[in-house]
This record gives structure tokens, sequence and C-alpha cells, in this order.
């Protein structure tokens, strides 16, 4: 009795925005975004990321925790409030560098 979406995010698979327009997690999240804004208030949805998906969920969470019954994080990136959305980026480069120069 669930009905299942799939939505692209920019830049991604069907969506036709070129890598060069995506400047901002909004950019990246914006058709999440639309479909969020587009659900009546009266309905909740389950949402589900995975991978730098999980970046655009936790957007979503935050904009919209009326609509969101619970949102999960398959394999994806979960931000939190004390890290920038860069740090495991830097922190395995970091790591990396460590590993190569011992």
């Amino acid at each position: 009795g669930h009905r299942g979406t799939a939505v692209d995010l920019s830049a991604s698979s069907i969506n036709t925005k070129s890598i060069h327009e995506i400047h901002t997690l909004e950019d990246y999240a914006e058709p999440l975004m639309e479909l969020m804004a587009a659900i009546p208030a009266d309905e909740k949805v389950i949402l589900v990321g995975h991978s730098y998906g999980g970046y655009s969920l936790a957007l979503a969470m935050e904009t919209y925790p009326e609509k969101i019954s619970v949102a999960v994080f398959v394999s994806a990136l979960m931000p939190d409030a004390i890290h920038t959305p860069s740090y495991i980026g830097e922190k395995v480069q970091t790591d990396l560098t460590v590993s190569i120069n011992l």
C-alpha cells in the first residue's frame, strides 16, 4: 500500500542539470526540496538516501521536519552539528598523507 518515488538529484541520472551548475548543497538537493515542498501539509513521507544523498536527506529533515515520518541513511554520509560537510574527505586525505609519509 505504499508508493515509492525515486528522485534524481541535480546532475545525476536523468536530471539534465550540468555538474558545472552545482555550486552548493542546495543546488544539488533542489529536486528533492521541490518534491518536499509539493507534499501536502497533512502527509508524511519516509526518506531513504544513499551515499552523498545523505546530505540531501539532512537538508530535507531540517527544512521540512513536519513532513517526514522517518529518514533512513543507507551507507550514506550523515552530517553532524560539529563538523563541516567536507570533514570526512579532509580527514581521509589527512590520514592517507600521514600513512604515506610514515
